[in-house]
C-alpha cells in the first residue's frame, strides 16, 4: 500500500502538464495490466501514475527518512538525478528549490521523476519497448547502468516490492 501523502498526490494527478494514462480508481484485469505494463512508451512520454507509485513503493516510499547516504525522500533521489531532471528551469514553481528541499517534498519529487523519465527513460532490457519495468530500472540504476541488470535486479528486495505493487495494478 502506498503512504497516504503519496497516494493523495498521485490521485489528484500531480504532473507537469501531462495527463495521466490510467484513470483514478480504475481496476485493471490481469490482461489489461499486462498490456498497460508492457505498452510502449517512447522517450518523451509521461510516466503513469501506477508506475510512479510502484517505483516509490520499491524503496518503501518513506518520506520521513529525509536524506541518507546522498539519496533523499521517498524516491531516494540523488543530486545528479535531480540535476538531470532540469526541474529548476522546466518548472518555475520549483526554480528556487535545492536538491535536498525538493527530494523530500512529495509533490516536487514526483515532478522530478516525471521530468527525468520524460527526458531519459531507457530501454534497459533492449526489447524495443520502454515500459514501467524499464523506468524502474532507469530510476534505480541510471540511464547507462540499467542496461543488462534486470536478471540481477529481479533478486533484490526492491524489485520484489516493485513487482508486487505493479502486479496488483
Amino acid at each position: 500500500m502506498c503512504r497516504l501523502t503519496l497516494c493523495l498526490l498521485l490521485l489528484v494527478g500531480v504532473s507537469v502538464g501531462v495527463s495521466v494514462g490510467v484513470s483514478v480508481g480504475a481496476h485493471l484485469t490481469p490482461s489489461a495490466h499486462h498490456i498497460q505494463r508492457r505498452q510502449a512508451a517512447p522517450r518523451g512520454a509521461d510516466i503513469s501514475t501506477s508506475c510512479l507509485r510502484c517505483i516509490c513503493e520499491a524503496r518503501q516510499c518513506d518520506w520521513q527518512q529525509g536524506c541518507q547516504g546522498g539519496a533523499c525522500g521517498g524516491y531516494r533521489i540523488t543530486e545528479p538525478y535531480f540535476n538531470h531532471s532540469n526541474i529548476t528551469t522546466e518548472v518555475p514553481l520549483y526554480g528556487d528549490r535545492t536538491f535536498e528541499t525538493c527530494a523530500v517534498d512529495p509533490k516536487c519529487a514526483i515532478t522530478v521523476v516525471r521530468l527525468y523519465m520524460r527526458a531519459l527513460a531507457t530501454d534497459c532490457d533492449e526489447n524495443g519497448i520502454i515500459d514501467c519495468d524499464d523506468m524502474m530500472l532507469t530510476h534505480y540504476y541510471g540511464i547507462e547502468g540499467c542496461i543488462g541488470v534486470r536478471d540481477y535486479a529481479e533478486f533484490t528486495n526492491d524489485w520484489a516490492r516493485y513487482s508486487a505493487c505493479i502486479g496488483s495494478e
